[in-house]
């Protein structure tokens, strides 16, 4: 008797279509919902990487796009007078090293501190 009852109730159940029109667009809507949010979720920041030249072209590179347009220019200014920070025969090498694990934004506050 019981399981003729649960029979019963799991026919109905299959009979109603669960995958209809409505029920697609709505899953499909969540699905745009979940894809837009993680898009505009803030990325974390590029941080230098010193351990080689091209590493740490590259890495600068991808830490300058992080930065408004406002600070781009404080930043290029921060690489290229490093030299003024240490005396060192190879500034490039100084800059690599200074700047390792930094992010852009580090650069820039420790270059208007540097400014004052």
């Amino acid at each position: 008797m019981l399981s003729r009852g649960l029979a019963k109730s799991r026919a109905r159940i299959e009979a109603r279509s669960f995958d209809t029109p409505l029920t697609r667009l709505l899953r499909m809507s969540g699905l745009v919902v979940v894809c837009l949010l993680a898009a505009c979720a803030d990325a974390a920041p590029t941080v230098i990487d010193g351990s080689s030249p091209q590493a740490f072209a590259q890495t600068t590179a991808a830490a300058r796009r992080d930065l408004p347009d406002a600070d781009r220019l404080l930043f290029d200014r921060a690489l290229r007078t490093i030299g003024g920070r240490r005396h060192s025969a190879d500034p490039e090498t100084l800059a690599r090293v200074t700047f390792d694990g930094m992010t852009a934004a580090e650069v820039v506050a420790d270059q208007r501190a540097r400014d004052l």
